[in-house]
């Protein structure tokens, strides 16, 4: 909810204006966000059920998955932004 309310404050500061467009893209950041907490949370629970301690378990499925978790979302900021794609990239940019 907190970074919801930051890309809301963010976009007039930074020139976008909140039209279908940026909210396609606020949906589609909050996708990848919520699909790369699913693989992360998984991770975590494999490892936690294989014995070790919560703690100890979320840093090794952190090392483990945190390359594919970035490499999911990094395509986004290699599209080439035309003219319609632009206000989309850019609101996915400002938001987390």
């Amino acid at each position: 909810p907190v970074a919801i309310v930051g890309t809301f404050a963010l976009f007039p500061l930074l020139g976008f204006s909140i039209n279908i467009t940026s909210m396609f893209g606020l949906v589609l950041a909050i996708g990848i966000v919520v699909d790369d907490a699913i693989v992360v949370v998984e991770a975590v629970q494999r490892l936690i059920d294989e014995g070790r301690p919560p703690r100890e378990a979320t840093i090794q499925a952190l090392e483990e998955v945190s390359a594919p978790v970035v490499a999911i979302a990094s395509p986004i900021f290699f599209v080439p932004a035309c003219r319609i794609l632009t206000p989309l990239l850019s609101s996915i940019a400002v938001s987390p």
